[in-house]
């Protein structure tokens, strides 16, 4: 997801703006709210960790420029563009050919 520069289901387009650093809701119990060790955090920030933005980075922050109103349901199909031009299709599920 580094390297997302758009994302298209429909008429809905997304633009990859930034990437997001994962927070600690991770680390949180959901019943209680407590905090259970640093895990995945720790692990992740051995290969994730960004200087910049002072956390571990996972996704793309992203905001919609049309189709605001467009639903999307499980197994929707979205057309991601890379850096660089490449372009795929992008399963729900996670599979990923390149078109």
């Amino acid at each position: 997801e580094d390297r997302m520069t758009w994302l298209h289901a429909g008429k809905l387009a997304l633009k990859c703006v930034k990437p997001c650093t994962r927070c600690i809701v991770t680390t949180t119990d959901q019943r209680t709210g407590e905090r259970r060790g640093e895990e995945p955090l720790r692990a992740l920030r051995r290969f994730r960790f960004v200087p910049a933005l002072k956390g571990v980075a996972f996704g793309m922050n992203a905001i919609v420029t049309s189709g605001m109103d467009t639903r999307l349901a499980v197994g929707d199909r979205f057309a991601v563009t890379w850096q660089g031009g490449e372009r795929w299709a992008i399963r729900a599920a996670g599979a990923a050919e390149k078109s």
